[in-house]
């Protein structure tokens, strides 16, 4: 499930539920539960996420070709100033 995704990110970062909460703006611990027990990110969380815990999240074909989904790729009401501990975040190499 992406939610066992999600966790195991933040610890391998070393952030917090707390963390997680307010990238995505979720103000209460038990609407945040809800979105983790019920397996529901969108792709704007999910870019939201990797630039919390410093991953990369992209596409990747057999050919080796890789699309990176950053924080440019964000809607409008997403968009936050970039994350100071990962710049370059998302970039592919």
């Amino acid at each position: 499930m992406v939610s066992d995704k999600v966790k195991a990110l933040l610890e391998l970062a070393g952030k917090t539920r707390s963390d997680l909460g307010e990238v995505l703006g979720v103000t209460s611990d038990a609407s945040l539960s809800n979105k983790l027990r019920l397996n529901r990110f969108t792709a704007d969380e999910l870019i939201q996420i990797a630039g919390l815990t410093g991953a990369r999240l992209q596409f990747t074909y057999p050919d080796g070709t890789v699309i990176p989904l950053t924080q440019d790729d964000l809607r409008e009401e997403y968009r936050k100033a970039p994350d100071a501990e990962h710049p370059g975040q998302g970039v592919s190499d």
